[in-house]
This record gives structure tokens, C-alpha cells and sequence, in this order.
């Protein structure tokens, strides 16, 4: 990521309500909320290990918080389509069999976003 100073200094840095998953996104849309342009080289190659940070696909910390955070961003940015439909992803949340899942639609519901614990 290429950044001027100005810009961050316009729209702050990384939103810790995310802590994994997502901030990178939200970024990009405050960037592009200000008016400005979003480019990307389609020559650039990098090797990412996907849910590096979060001991991998399908853990507990990466389902939890890729959950959250989605329900999060596209509330935050959602027009009221959107939103409906997160309402609607909360409740399938919510009526989960998965501990985790509820977990993390609770915790959209009581704005209780950053860094959580997970177990």
C-alpha cells in the first residue's frame, strides 16, 4: 500500500474497531469517501498466507472475527438494502449452531469491536 501523508493525515490511520480483517478495506473507503482515486498495479505479485495472523482458514479467530468485521464494514458503508441484509445476516448469526457465530453477532450488537477474546 502507497499512501500519501496527507491523505492519512486526513483520515487517520488503520480503525481499530476492526483488529483483524477488514481494515485494509475500510481504508480504501475512507480514501475514496474523500474524493480521491484508488489505483493498483495488476503486475505487482505477493505471496500472502491466507488467516496468517489468525492460526489459519476456519479457526476460531479467523471466524470470528471475519464475521464481525464483515458485519462492521458493510453496516458502516452499507446504503439501507445493506443493512437490512446485515440485520438478516445477524439474525442467522444468531441462531447459529456455532458458539462463535453468535459470538460475534452479539458483539456487532453491543459494539464491542477491536481486539476481543475469542474463547
Amino acid at each position: 500500500l502507497l499512501l500519501k501523508r496527507e491523505i492519512l493525515e486526513k483520515i487517520g490511520s488503520l480503525d481499530d474497531d476492526y483488529f483483524l480483517y477488514f481494515e485494509d478495506t475500510d481504508l480504501s473507503m475512507r480514501v475514496r469517501n474523500l474524493g480521491y482515486e484508488i489505483h493498483y498495479s495488476d503486475q505487482a505479485k505477493v505471496w500472502h498466507l491466507n488467516a496468517g495472523s489468525s492460526d489459519g482458514v476456519g479457526s476460531s479467530l479467523h471466524q470470528y472475527f471475519q464475521n464481525r468485521n464483515r458485519l462492521i464494514f458493510f453496516f458502516r458503508y452499507g446504503n439501507w438494502q445493506v443493512k437490512l441484509n446485515v440485520a438478516r445476516v445477524v439474525f442467522q448469526l444468531f441462531t447459529s449452531q456455532h458458539y462463535l457465530d453468535r459470538k460475534a453477532a452479539l458483539h456487532f450488537i453491543l459494539h464491542q469491536w477491536g481486539k476481543q477474546p475469542v474463547i
